[in-house]
């Protein structure tokens, strides 16, 4: 594991933000490029600005926990995500000291995970930590940083246990540990460091709070099912969509039997529970209460919600409960004594709003009860809330991802937790000197705490507008030409690989601002393998660099995710929750392993990266936007990389063999093509060409063609070499990519519908390589008649820019407020149509031979998306620079 060795103090101030005037159709950023700068504005991949308030220090990547002792002079952080997995100790605020626990590898042996959950003692001495993935709780001396104790909640009836968020009681006798894997919350007696009790709750178990008495323990349950195996064998596809009476009551397939998943309005469901904790060893489920949204019901936007509230933070006092619904952006408050919900406050900094996207992940309550502050993960700030007037009266500029926020015992300080800090920056390049870290992008997402003053209401007004400009707020304006574009384009299709960053192809096109010193996969590039002969000047992707000339390409656009898992979903539209960001940075580190032995494990999903109903926004992806809209879509090699899939040789045609009764949304589920494989790195991209060309052989004999076409190609992920499979260098796989993408586009500009189409070409993620201007810097290809010959557009770009632009050209309503406020890619666009059709480039027969790949493909099984093999990757291309 890495260390992280340097935990730096930052003091930053809220600077003007000096940028050309934002044009129609950009986002904040403008053309500015992504850039950290940690005394002034700070530009994110998204086109994103960051202002925080106060003061900001760096700390390790992810803390998704944070704790105040309850003297007030320390603050605890929890870092869960890629490494290292510590807790982070700042007291002495004045002159701030940092203290990270472990200091570096060697005591991992003591705190071997760390999992959001923090509680400090009540004579603030010793620090409770959640393990997470060990099963465990951590006991540590604040004093010494030494470890005191470690806590196993595994059992016999409970193995493999993941512990997460802590409640202590007030009389610090007795310890609540959520436990996600077996959906319960364990019982510790802190004096006999044991579990005494259990009690199963709802899915997914994600916050607790305790009444001040300590005789309610209140419990947010994020999940919506409870996952099974399918019985008798796998399936190469998901057996049913939702909502569908097969999903609720299971179906049998090809012999096998899926059981059903029920209702997802379930009490177990999306749902807050209290329990009776006045026996501690004993606990009594007392209330289940529905919050926020239910699934099926009535949106605010007018369609029937795809996703449900998500409850995910609470705080309890002797009358009210209060909780944040993450997927429907409301805080609601809770009469503790009925469980009636008594008022819902709606979030986000535009009033009257029906987009979603606030994301809020944690709550504080101030010491006089007046002020309820609500950690808005998607907006980058902490909202406050009057807690008379049930409103919300403003927003506070902090750090990317605020995951947890606490208030000091006088109010004046405000602590927030912020799970991606500043981004990652640069990870190559001339200029670039990496750090013990290393250049994977998951490692450079350090975390940053904030401290800042709690504004009075007067500076409330300000601070809101600066949280307006930095988002983008109300909205990207529209070109004036849309009306003329919508009418000349009228067929989309949407191509996207993996995990490559603008540098590694694009970095020595001319006109572009690219290092070609990182271009390794460019048109003059070096390609070498153990083993192989060293070829050089060789055009490794010659159809990305030729449709770059006679199309068009980005030079400032970026992928939002990290990594795959949360790169495909940003792909389609759903920014990831708290559910998903957890899981992600968790799993990316080691520490969140799927296990068929515990039913919560079943759903950890790992590096797989399609949406299940645990983070369905509200109104759900792209695809149940164009399927409730009317728009005909067709989708290729998306949507079913779930959990415990299998993805080995001999899995086509879909590329899978799904093991447990996860579902896709029904209209992905219904449109969706059997016969094209998903993410399997042992299966050629040419083999997807092939069966994406029998429908456009369809199409150009009369079928019609979808309006929006969806298509993954990843191989350019790139996997274990095999010259005998034809994969000689990893520069084979990117050949093979290029040549399907080639033959894919000269396929559609042959059919009767290339005159009227655009494709976009992207990445879901950039992790496998490196960039000298940002991590996440990606590619991003516009083909087509409309497209402006030989354009590089320097607009700030990211991944909801793509859908944006779909939702501009088909008409329709924004889907979420990411792509409401993303630039859009209009500036490529123009109305008249140059409709020659396009030439696919053969590869160098040295680097790819497809005849080779098609016949052997199959022999070279290799691990999905496996973190270790993308860091080596980066390194390498370190070194060649």
């Amino acid at each position: 594991m890495r260390l992280c060795t340097v935990l730096a103090f930052v003091p930053l101030a809220v600077t003007p933000y000096m940028a050309a005037a934002r044009a129609p159709g950009e986002a904040p950023a403008g053309t500015l490029p992504t850039r950290i700068s940690e005394r002034g504005t700070t530009v994110l991949p998204s086109g994103r600005l960051l202002t925080p308030l106060g003061r900001s220090f760096r700390v390790a990547p992810h803390p998704f926990g944070l704790a105040l002792s309850p003297n007030g002079k320390t603050l605890a952080s929890a870092s869960s995500g890629t490494g290292p997995f510590c807790v982070t100790l700042i007291d002495r605020f004045a002159s701030p000291r940092l203290r990270q626990i472990p200091e570096n590898a060697a005591g991992e042996k003591d705190v071997p995970s760390v999992f959001m959950g923090l509680a400090f003692s009540r004579d603030s001495r010793a620090l409770f930590v959640a393990g997470g993935d060990n099963g465990a709780v951590h006991l540590i001396d604040v004093s010494s940083g030494k470890p005191l104790a470690a806590i196993s909640c595994n059992d016999a009836a409970n193995p493999e246990s993941y512990t997460g968020d802590l409640a202590l009681s007030p009389d610090g006798r007795t310890l609540y540990v959520a436990d996600q894997a077996h959906f319960r919350v364990a019982v510790v007696d802190v004096s006999a460091r044991k579990v005494v009790g259990s009690v199963r709750v709802g899915r997914y178990p994600f916050a607790l709070a305790l009444s001040p008495d300590g005789r309610r323990l209140w419990v947010a349950n994020v999940g919506s099912y409870e996952y099974r195996p399918i019985e008798g064998g796998t399936l190469p596809y998901p057996a049913f969509g939702v909502p569908s009476r097969e999903a609720v009551v299971g179906v049998t397939v090809d012999g096998k039997r899926v059981p059903g998943l029920g209702s997802p309005n379930a009490p177990e469901a999306l749902s807050v529970w209290a329990l009776d904790v006045t026996r501690p060893a004993a606990p009594k489920v007392v209330k289940r209460i529905k919050t926020g949204t239910l699934v099926g019901a009535l949106s605010e936007g007018g369609f029937a919600a795809v996703g449900g509230a998500g409850p995910n933070a609470l705080v309890a006092t002797a009358s009210r409960v209060y909780v944040s619904n993450g997927g429907n952006d409301t805080v609601q408050a809770i009469d503790a004594r009925t469980g009636r919900v008594v008022a819902t406050i709606p979030l986000g900094p535009v009033p009257g709003s029906r987009v979603k996207g606030a994301a809020p992940f944690g709550l504080a309550l101030s010491p006089d009860g007046r002020r309820l502050y609500v950690a808005e993960a998607g907006i980058n700030a902490v909202g406050v809330i009057s807690t008379r007037a049930n409103k919300v009266i403003g927003h506070i500029p902090v750090g990317w991802y605020p995951s947890r926020v606490r208030v000091s015992p006088d109010g004046k300080t405000l602590y927030v937790a912020n799970a991606k800090g500043f981004g990652a920056g640069p990870n190559g390049g001339v200029s670039f000197r990496p750090g013990p870290e290393g250049a994977y992008i998951g490692s450079l997402m350090k975390g940053t705490v904030s401290i800042a003053p709690a504004p009075s209401d007067a500076a409330l007004a300000g601070l809101t507008a600066k949280v307006l400009a930095n988002n983008g707020f109300p909205g990207t304006p529209p070109p004036a030409n849309l009306a003329a574009l919508r009418k000349a384009i009228r067929y989309v299709v949407y191509i996207t690989k993996e995990n490559r960053t603008f540098d590694e192809v694009y970095g020595d096109v001319p006109g572009a601002r690219g290092d070609p010193s990182l271009a390794r996969y460019g048109a003059h590039a070096d390609v070498a393998a153990a083993g192989q002969p060293s070829l050089t000047d060789v055009n490794v992707m010659p159809n990305h660099r030729a449709m770059a000339l006679r199309y068009g390409i980005a030079d400032n656009f970026h992928a939002d995710g990290d990594v795959s898992a949360d790169g495909h979903r940003w792909l389609v539209g759903i920014y990831p929750n708290e559910w998903t960001e957890t899981q992600v940075a968790a799993a990316y580190g080691g520490k969140t392993r799927f296990s068929m032995n515990a039913p919560g494990r079943r759903a950890f999903f790992g590096s797989d990266a399609s949406s299940t109903p645990e983070d369905y926004p509200e109104a759900g992806s792209l695809f149940d936007h164009l399927a409730r809209n009317r728009i005909p879509f067709r989708n290729y090699g998306e949507g079913f990389e779930f959990a415990g899939v299998s993805e080995d040789a001999g899995a086509e045609p879909t590329g899978a063999r799904e093991s447990l009764n996860f579902p896709m949304t029904k209209p992905l589920w219904e449109n969706t093509s059997r016969d094209f494989p998903i993410f399997n790195m042992n299966i050629p991209d040419q083999y997807r060409a092939d069966q994406f060309l029998k429908d456009v052989d369809r199409w150009r004999n009369g079928a019609q063609m979808p309006r929006f076409v969806n298509i993954a190609l990843p191989n350019d992920h790139s996997a274990g070499l095999d010259a005998a499979s034809g994969y000689p260098y990893t520069a084979s796989y990117m050949a093979d990519n290029d040549l399907a993408l080639g033959r894919i586009v000269e396929a559609l500009s042959h059919t009767p519908y290339w005159p009227r189409m655009v494709i976009f070409i992207t990445e879901d993620d950039a992790q496998g390589g490196v960039d000298h201007v940002d991590a996440h810097r990606t590619i991003l290809i516009v083909a087509g008649p409309h497209v402006k010959p030989g354009y590089v557009s320097h607009r700030h770009g990211s991944l909801p820019s793509v859908v944006h632009t779909v939702n501009r050209l088909f008409g329709l309503p924004d889907l979420n407020q990411f792509d409401a406020t993303a630039s859009d890619l209009t500036d490529f666009l123009r109305e008249s149509a140059d409709a020659q059709p396009y030439t696919a480039i053969r590869p160098d027969p040295r680097v790819f031979d497809p005849s080779k790949a098609m016949a052997r493909y199959g022999r070279n099984s290799v691990r999905r998306d496996d973190p270790a093999f993308l860091q080596e990757q980066q390194q390498q291309a370190i070194e060649r620079r």
